[in-house]
């Protein structure tokens, strides 16, 4: 059964795996440089000159921009955060989208790419957008998984001076922070909350994760084990807080086919 289109229902869902292991084969955290967390989190069309799209795998397993050895082959990751740069290059953005007050001010486009699909979401919004190789949009998804608080519209100077009532909005809010494609036709949905440290500087924190597989559903809100920053056509890497204080590590997560 097809999960995909406006009117796809939770219980597409096929099989309830209870934590990604159940799907992924997990290796070993490793210690991050700084120059690698820099180009992990970097947004390219933030015109970082450390910012990339893409990074060699051998990076990322290493935990630094070490140079591979001359006779090795190279493969790469995509990092997450170039996904808005993605979806500004596959669909323009809908003015009606930013009509809300305040979403101006919070709103990120999130994009992924894989298989001849670009999959464009809003990040404040569980709507995604299947766009095929000429930027056609062949099909959506459109049904939350059960954690998603959909964030609602406010009033217009309803925050105005009062910060109380503006971090509890950000709190409430389910926001999608990232999306990642794996063997052409599996897509990973990562969801989180705002976390807000002042009325300017606030950030998003993963939480859950949902998977679909050849258009079904296959696992919902999943517990996120860190932050999804980049994928391969294999693999997920998720950044995680180390064992040393203020020390970051990364995870890979290799795809077991076999699994759905």
């Amino acid at each position: 059964m097809r999960c995909f289109g406006t009117l796809m229902l939770a219980s597409c869902t096929s099989a309830r795996p209870t934590s990604l292991a159940d799907l992924f084969t997990v290796g070993i955290p490793i210690g991050v440089s700084t120059q690698l967390l820099v180009a992990l989190q970097g947004r390219p069309e933030d015109g970082s000159a450390q910012a990339s799209s893409q990074l060699p795998v051998t990076a990322l397993r290493l935990g630094q921009q070490a140079p591979p050895g001359r006779d090795t082959p190279v493969s790469f990751v995509t990092t997450t955060a170039s996904g808005s740069a993605l979806a500004k290059a596959t669909a323009p953005l809908s003015p009606h989208e930013l009509d809300p007050p305040y979403w101006s001010s919070l709103f990120r486009r999130v994009a992924a790419a894989g298989g001849g699909r670009t999959y464009v979401a809003l990040n404040l919004l569980y709507l995604i957008r299947v766009y095929d190789l000429a930027g056609t949009l062949v099909d959506s998804i459109t049904v939350p998984p059960p954690s998603w608080r959909q964030a609602r519209v406010p009033v217009p100077g309803e925050f105005l001076d009062r910060d109380p009532e503006w971090f509890a909005y950000l709190r409430g809010v389910s926001v999608i922070d990232a999306m990642a494609v794996l063997h052409d036709t599996v897509l990973v949905v990562s969801h989180g909350r705002f976390i807000a440290e002042s009325r300017l500087d606030y950030s998003t924190r993963s939480s859950t994760l949902t998977i679909y597989a050849a258009g079904r559903r296959i696992a919902v809100d999943l517990p996120s084990p860190g932050q999804l920053v980049a994928y391969s056509a294999t693999s997920l890497f998720f950044l995680s807080n180390g064992d040393e204080e203020g020390g970051r590590v990364l995870t890979e997560y290799l795809w077991r086919p076999a699994t759905f």
